[in-house]
């Protein structure tokens, strides 16, 4: 009893993060009981836990080669090889304990999923196939078809890959035998698993039949009924999936996916021939439904489909016709321009002027109508969406927008306070008439460079979330405007506001965290990094974990895609493009921050995933080139070209800091430009000068006995130096982001210098003309750092925003907006105290710049 409290003390202080406490637990009761192996086995977690891996993997190691079989113990040390990237250790270690305890079926289970957990597949394999043999469960029998299933996930010979699939299809068979009680299938999951096997071994028809019989029948959900019209359009069986899409339709099935195969289906039918009698057919029973189903949103994007589709008179209303009725009938749903946008835009120019007129005409009839204020905001907001997505290239001036966009202000002012029944968490019906008037406000940037506008955008995003507090897109706004006018601690407060959690932290995250180092390199960036890298390490801990559930529930049709999940995370672009910024910002602020790498826990492939969600943020132009989600960055989106720049500049500056110019030589074997044949919108203007800056580097070190080399690369850095070391950019009349991001990047070259001048004079001491050269060098940059600091001193003065022009452009809107001249003169004040935060967030490169 003492022991097994001993040992939930142990497991309670590693728990809660004390491992040294946990360390300490552990020797005191390794004195006690000298031959226990849990606790040497938790001894061997307390000291990785603390950093001491070598003394874990070699107690672990001497453990394991007693063959431990206690559950516990096994535990415990698959936890420290785990950790340590040790897959073979655990099995090894599982496959020594089997052999001692063959009939123990806890100990298999308790292989199977730790073969599951480092997702060993050919591991789990074994062991299932040893589950099901040794005691015949009915589970035991699915996880061994799941097992042989995953194999098609691996790399292996064909001849291999196809006697795995021949062993799948044999115990699969017996999942359908009418006399096999104890493994057929009974569920909709095991139907999933049996297909799934079909699948891979190219028995498509074999999978019709089973979907069209009474046991495919009763298990059939949503993902089956896909699949199954998917393999009647890929045996091109044209008759049987037109009469199915029908049967399903007329069942009250609203699918869009069942809409899209009907209609493909019938033109295959038609053979193209659009004036058949099959498409005649298919025209008028989508008419005999819509008079049915008067709000049934897939039928009529059917319809719509259809008509631009066909073209024949009297056989169809024409495409302008059906978009101005499908408007009518949903114009009060918030899906009806994304619904309708895309067919506007194949409309000629003047279909979509003669739409946007019978709209505004509707509009005008509606607000006759005595029908509830909020239905007639709705309207408007469609009317006004296409207004601005019509006539987008037409707006082509500022005084244009500006009428445009104080009607939108107009429109956002009186759809306030329509009623009471909204929460505090609710947004305002009018919301989006805000955020086009802020796209407006965005264009007459665009056109004019003035910053008035974006300041006038912020204030009115302001206003926006006094009444919506919770609103996604006026957040998504705030972010892009703070930052592009340099207000970087506000817009880490909105970032931080949204609440991003759990996988959002892969897909939203950098909407502000992009190459964020660039411009404000600071401890809160630093921390904000931190936080966002958890996704990762929960992916770790958790996905495995899935896994082993979906196994004990049977949910087989989850497996396949918690494994992908895994393996999405694991190769993540963004984490990837984390690290960096990671180590970016560490080496610019704090070089003895380092960055922790995020183990790697086996989903790996060799290729990245982006799982970047870049349509969050709402638009509603035509290019997406244009689009103000586009055109409001203010940075480039890294991919694996900068990733491999990144690995190219990290390297390089680390091996400059600690290492040897024979690390280098090694390291950098072929130095031909990285820049060459680069896309110009992966890198800045300064990260491509920081390249260059840093190839000079590597050139002067491995060229010095090429006489010629080795002096036109002493020019390029004299070019470079009077090319980049220039302070008159900061006479400027707007402070904005590119000021920052500049500033950034001269202290990064003067800190990079004096690496490279350090590294010279410790290794490089017998080289004199270069170590003659590098101390020139450290001079001119010394002068050139005195200058830019007290320069940038001298601009925290210069950058306030005049906050009497704000005052002026609000002040009539006051009252409709319940808000006073203080809520001006705070939120402005707010920006030019975050302005004056960001220059000073500089400090933290200059206190770590030694000469």
């Amino acid at each position: 009893m003492e022991k097994h409290i001993r040992v939930q003390t142990i497991f309670d202080a590693l728990g809660h993060s004390f491992p040294k406490k946990a360390l300490q637990l552990c020797i005191k009761a390794m004195k006690k009981y000298p031959e226990s192996q849990i606790f040497q086995a938790l001894n061997a977690l307390s000291l990785l836990r603390i950093g001491q891996q070598k003394k874990a993997l070699e107690m672990c190691k001497n453990l394991k080669k007693n063959i431990p079989t206690d559950q516990d113990v096994l535990s415990v040390l698959q936890t420290v090889f785990k950790e340590l990237n040790m897959s073979n250790e655990i099995i090894e270690m599982f496959e020594n304990a089997l052999k001692k305890r063959p009939n123990d079926e806890e100990l298999v289970r308790n292989w199977f999923f730790s073969m599951v957990r480092i997702n060993s597949i050919i591991g789990q394999q074994k062991a299932a196939m040893s589950l099901q043999k040794t005691f015949g469960r009915r589970k035991y029998y699915y996880w061994a078809v799941m097992s042989l299933q995953l194999l098609e996930m691996i790399d292996m010979d064909e001849s291999e890959r196809r006697l795995f699939q021949t062993l799948a299809y044999r115990l699969a068979v017996k999942m359908v035998e009418e006399n096999n009680e104890l493994y057929r299938l009974s569920s909709s999951e095991e139907l999933h698993l049996y297909i799934s096997v079909l699948l891979s071994c190219d028995k498509v028809e074999d999978v019709i039949n089973v979907l069209e019989s009474d046991f495919g029948k009763r298990f059939m959900d949503i993902d089956l009924l896909r699949l199954k019209l998917d393999l009647l359009f890929k045996l091109e069986k044209w008759a049987l999936l037109f009469s199915q899409c029908r049967y399903y339709i007329d069942c009250g099935n609203n699918d869009s996916k069942v809409f899209d195969m009907h209609i493909t289906s019938a033109l295959n039918l038609a053979a193209s021939d659009v004036s058949s009698s099959i498409v005649l057919d298919l025209t008028n029973y989508y008419k005999k439904k819509k008079k049915e189903f008067q709000s049934l949103r897939n039928l009529y994007l059917a319809f719509l489909k259809l008509s631009f589709i066909i073209s024949v008179d009297n056989i169809i209303e024409d495409k302008l016709c059906s978009c101005i009725q499908y408007f009518e009938t949903f114009s009060t749903k918030t899906s009806c321009f994304e619904d309708l946008r895309p067919f506007i835009e194949k409309l000629e120019r003047k279909d979509q002027i003669m739409f946007l007129m019978d709209i505004k005409k509707f509009f005008n009839e509606v607000r006759l109508k005595e029908i509830k204020k909020r239905e007639y905001v709705e309207v408007l907001k469609n009317v006004e969406k296409f207004e601005y997505f019509v006539n987008y290239y037409e707006l082509i001036d500022e005084k244009a927008w500006i009428v445009f966009s104080s009607r939108l202000i107009q429109e956002y002012r009186d759809s306030l306070f329509l009623d009471d029944d909204l929460s505090f968490t609710d947004n305002q019906y009018g919301d989006d008439f805000l955020i086009l008037a802020v796209h407006a406000l965005f264009n007459m940037f665009f056109i004019t460079h003035k910053q008035s506008y974006l300041i006038k955008a912020i204030l009115l995003l302001e206003i926006g979330l006094v009444y919506s507090k919770y609103n996604f897109q006026f957040k998504l706004l705030l972010i892009r405007l703070y930052s592009m006018i340099g207000a970087f601690s506000l817009a880490l407060s909105i970032y931080q506001s949204l609440s991003i959690k759990q996988i959002q932290y892969d897909t939203l995250s950098y909407v502000f965290l992009t190459k964020c180092s660039n411009y404000y390199p600071s401890k809160s960036l630093l921390n904000e990094l931190k936080i966002t890298k958890s996704i990762y390490v929960s992916n770790i801990r958790e996905v495995p974990e899935m896994l082993v559930l979906a196994y004990e529930n049977g949910s087989y049709s989850n497996i396949g895609n918690f494994i992908e999940f895994g393996t999405r995370l694991n190769n993540s672009i963004w984490r990837h493009i984390l690290r960096y910024e990671l180590l970016h910002l560490s080496y610019l602020i704090d070089d003895k921050v380092l960055c922790e790498i995020i183990e790697n826990n086996g989903f790996t492939q060799e290729k990245y995933y982006d799982n970047r969600d870049f349509n969050i943020m709402s638009d509603f132009g035509v290019l997406e080139s244009e689009s103000i989600r586009v055109k409001s960055r203010i940075t480039s989106m890294p991919d694996e070209n900068w990733l491999k720049i990144q690995d190219f500049k990290i390297s390089f500056l680390s091996l400059l800091a600690f290492g040897t110019f024979e690390d280098i030589k090694v390291k950098f074997k072929s130095h031909e430009s990285l820049l060459s044949g680069l896309k110009n919108d992966v890198l800045s203007k300064f990260e491509i000068q920081t390249i260059f800056l840093l190839e000079i580097f590597l050139c002067l070190l491995i060229e010095d006995s090429d006489q010629n080399t080795y002096s036109l690369q002493e020019n390029k850095l004299k070019e470079w130096i009077e090319r980049n070391f220039v302070i008159s950019f900061l006479n400027v009349v707007d402070y904005d982001h590119t000021i920052l991001e500049q500033l950034v990047f001269l202290f990064e070259s003067c800190k990079n210098i004096i690496l490279f001048q350090n590294f010279v004079k410790r290794c490089l001491k017998t080289r004199k003309k270069l170590h003659a050269e590098s101390e020139k060098l450290k001079e001119i940059v010394k002068n050139f750092y005195n200058d830019i600091v007290l320069s940038v001193s001298l601009l925290k003065d210069k950058i306030s925003i005049n906050v009497t022009e704000f005052i002026d452009m609000f002040e009539s809107n006051f009252e409709s907006f319940k808000i006073n001249k203080h809520f001006v003169l705070t939120k402005v004040e707010k920006i030019n105290e975050s302005r004056r935060n960001s220059l000073d967030s500089l400090d933290h490169i200059i206190c770590n710049i030694k000469f």
